[in-house]
């Protein structure tokens, strides 16, 4: 039996043959492998770094925003082209009758005659002149009408009797899923609406008529979400003299698009640069200019909106026909920023007048009056976050993936911090003109709120906690087609987490795809090389077989041979690898870790962003399987070498 030693010194022996394959194969080899390591370097570095700043953003919480799934019909948003059976029908009709007997019996209270003929009825012929078998026109249900909104009351208290789409239900199972808090306030579904940013601090009364067709910008559309400070409490700015002396705005997050886009102008703000870490000087100026920056906004109701109109038709008609007879009543237009319509001449009789306001009183106690009102807000940046985003989906789609990647997803528009507001005197917090959010929850959110039937933001400590709670309890998104679970979901917070985790997932994916690859290439030229110096040493493997050696003592110098080759495949591997990842680290390391904090919005508390990881299992799986790899493509040419007849060999050999 040979020694150990003695099998090492001839397979170190044996390397000093066939250099020039010996080379090829390392070569090869080495780099195939050292480009998988490098990968898995760079990989897991900045996957762990990705996850560091991640976990910085959103505050250790992953957050799910949950919504109650309401059918539309409930909501009020039953189809227009809808065609009632029978039973429907006669039920609709005696809500319309009992609707106009109420009105009579009121407006008779007040001593007003009511016209039955100006209510809305709630079946109407088909706008597209369909017909029924016997040829009759189609009625189709009324959406308008007063009595339909009694229906829709009827099947909101029948659905809300009949839902475990409720907060208490929604605790229950969040919990079996790891929910760490939960998030919700009675402003959650409200908002200013109706109101008008006042480029300047002026208004254009023309813009009160005839809005522009509305755009994405919250500030311009009155997009305005209430939320628990918590939520966002890394984008509000540390307060300063701006905010201490100004007790009196409304305190508000605004988007950093936005702030640029309205207000950087004023604040004489340059143009934003295009390196990453020009970047981060430059936002940070901003975030310092923006800091209890005001802008106004001024709200008007409908009713306040239908004078001003009246008032511009008025001034129309009088400017192009001096002899067109007056109205009983004139407006005057407001000379000053956001103030009210005002009577200019009221000609109506006494008795006129006591009937307008018997009219007024039966028209209050019916609820189908709203009193004129305007209403200046100010409004204080007490903080700036990066853009909301829509979440992506399709993960094919670059543009959209890293948009969504790097993106808040919070999907709010302007946000007001409930703790900051009621801070505020109840004089200065406008609650009168705080209108309820429809696309949330119906007509009446009053009885949604008392039911329990409310949306939430939802707390886990773990993205696998959040994702199995999704995917078990809630339907993705908006898209409800098809689901039939009681809440939709989706991802709230800073990024985007389920896509990094998802992408995560696929780059595991692709570095063990890189390592077949890999093994395949290496598996080839190593057997070759095996073969190769194999068959090439016939002549000696007889000899030693001549001299009495045993079967497992050539398999021995063999394997202790391809043993050498791998330890040096996995040298020089290693050391490719490191150098290449080493270079992207230097090249790219900084750039990749100031653009994330420009997308994040997020320049102190954070870790040293690094590209280079070290994961024990991959790396040493990549060690294990050279190895393997190597001993692998020796073991059939070898075999076949110690069957062979020593003598038949010495013989061709001579």
């Amino acid at each position: 039996m040979i020694r150990p030693s003695y099998a090492l010194k001839l397979a170190h022996t044996k390397l000093k043959t066939k250099r020039l394959l010996l080379i090829v194969t390392v070569s090869v080899s080495a780099l195939v492998f050292g480009i998988v390591i490098a990968g898995i370097l760079i990989l897991t570095g900045a996957s762990r770094s990705a996850d560091s700043y991640l976990r910085t953003a959103l505050n250790e919480k992953y957050l799910v925003s949950v919504s109650p799934v309401v059918p539309n019909e409930v909501m009020g948003f039953g189809s227009m082209m809808e065609t009632p059976s029978d039973t429907l029908r006669a039920h609709l009709l005696d809500l319309q009758k009992r609707y106009t007997d109420s009105q009579k019996k009121l407006a008779a209270q007040y001593g007003v005659t009511f016209d039955e003929s100006t209510v809305d009825p709630i079946l109407k012929p088909s706008p597209f002149g369909d017909k029924d078998a016997l040829g009759n026109a189609k009625e189709v249900i009324n959406r308008q009408s007063p009595a339909y909104q009694l229906y829709v009351t009827e099947l909101q208290y029948a659905w809300l009797a009949s839902t475990n789409a409720t907060t208490a239900e929604l605790r229950k199972i969040a919990d079996a899923r790891g929910a760490t808090a939960y998030y919700h306030n009675r402003y959650a579904s409200i908002s200013y609406a109706d109101t008008a940013y006042l480029s300047g601090g002026k208004e254009d009364l023309s813009k009160v008529v005839d809005p522009d067709i509305p755009g994405s910008d919250a500030i311009q559309n009155s997009s305005y979400t209430f939320t628990d400070q918590s939520l966002i409490k890394r984008y509000i700015l540390p307060e300063n003299q701006a905010r201490r002396e100004n007790k009196t705005a409304i305190p508000v997050v605004i988007t950093k698009e936005e702030a640029v886009k309205f207000f950087g102008e004023k604040l004489h703000l340059a143009d934003e640069p295009s390196g990453s870490a020009e970047k981060i000087a430059w936002m940070k100026t901003l975030q310092e200019k923006i800091n209890g920056f005001t802008y106004q906004a001024c709200y008007r109701n409908g009713a306040e909106r239908s004078l001003i109109q009246e008032a511009m038709r008025q001034n129309q008609t009088t400017s192009n026909d001096d002899t067109a007879q007056k109205p009983v009543t004139t407006f005057n237009l407001p000379t000053d920023t956001c103030a009210p319509v005002t009577v200019n001449e009221d000609t109506r009789t006494s008795a006129q007048k006591v009937v307008d306001a018997k009219l007024e009183e039966y028209q209050k106690a019916a609820g189908i009056h709203t009193q004129p009102t305007t209403q200046l807000l100010t409004f204080q940046i007490v903080g700036m976050m990066p853009a909301s985003s829509m979440i992506a989906t399709n993960l094919d789609d670059l543009p959209s993936l890293v948009d969504s990647l790097l993106s808040a997803q919070y999907q709010g528009g302007v946000f007001i911090p409930s703790q900051l507001y009621e801070r505020l005197l109840e004089a200065n917090q406008h609650k009168d003109i705080l209108q309820s959010s429809v696309d949330s929850f119906g007509l009446s959110s009053e009885k949604f709120t008392a039911a329990g039937v409310v949306p939430a933001i939802i707390a886990f400590s773990s993205v696998a906690d959040a994702k199995s709670f999704m995917d078990t309890y809630t339907c993705p998104g908006y898209d409800t087609d098809g689901c039939d679970k009681a809440w939709t979901s989706q991802v709230y917070g800073a990024a985007n987490y389920l896509l990094i985790d998802d992408i995560n997932e696929r780059m595991s994916g692709v570095a063990w795809l890189a390592l077949l690859i890999a093994v395949a290439i290496a598996a080839i030229v190593m057997s070759f090389t095996m073969a190769r110096v194999i068959i090439d040493s016939r002549h000696e493997t007889a000899i030693f077989r001549a001299l009495g050696a045993k079967r497992h003592d050539i398999v021995g110098i063999y394997m202790t041979y391809s043993i050498l080759i791998a330890s040096l495949i996995v040298l020089f591997s290693c050391l490719l690898g490191v150098a290449g990842a080493t270079v992207i680290e230097l090249l790219y390391r900084d750039a990749v870790a100031s653009y994330v904090a420009v997308a994040y919005g997020i320049f102190d508390g954070l870790d040293t962003f690094s590209l280079i990881g070290f994961d024990s299992v991959l790396v040493g799986s990549v060690v294990v399987i050279i190895f393997g790899v190597g001993m692998s493509a020796v073991i059939v040419p070898l075999i076949r070498n110690v069957r062979r007849n020593p003598i038949r060999d010495m013989r061709d050999s001579g």
